[in-house]
């Protein structure tokens, strides 16, 4: 299963190759579904959203989020650890969509996930260095083009 977390901060309305990056990341989540049966997404900014994992809600949500607000991943990943544990969703991996503008990220809070999940991944969308103690790979909107994007990633 993948647990998603993706970042809807102000940050994400700048553009990548032409296209904003919270439509990147919306694209993302959805080549993710249509890849995966379990997948639970969480949006974040400065705060956590609460966890879609129907997908008719999750197409109805990304559909219409928007871009606000700052950045804490450091919570978005905790909340993730939190909610894996409470859920007991073993064997998962946790994949962090974002275009990486926070400067607080909290390397503690990446080796608990790295714990808890099989694997993190950060999807960076844009030019900020990848997070210390993460695998971390970037992604365009002309990845999403390519069949398999979201399997190529994870």
């Amino acid at each position: 299963g993948i647990s998603l977390l993706v970042d809807k901060s102000g940050s994400m309305y700048g553009a990548l190759g032409g296209v904003e990056k919270i439509a990147v990341a919306a694209a993302y989540a959805i080549a993710v579904l249509r890849r995966f049966t379990n997948v639970v997404i969480r949006f974040f900014d400065v705060e956590v959203y609460d966890p879609v994992s129907d997908v008719e809600r999750l197409v109805d949500v990304l559909t219409r989020v928007a871009a606000s607000g700052g950045t804490d991943i450091t919570q978005a990943v905790e909340a993730a650890v939190e909610d894996a544990e409470r859920r007991r969703l073993r064997g998962y991996v946790l994949a962090v969509v974002t275009d990486g503008e926070d400067d607080r990220l909290n390397p503690v809070a990446v080796r608990e996930a790295r714990a808890v999940f099989r694997d993190v991944v950060f999807v960076l969308l844009g030019a900020q260095k990848p997070p210390p103690h993460a695998r971390a790979v970037r992604i365009s909107p002309n990845d999403l083009r390519l069949a398999g994007a979201a399997s190529a990633v994870i």
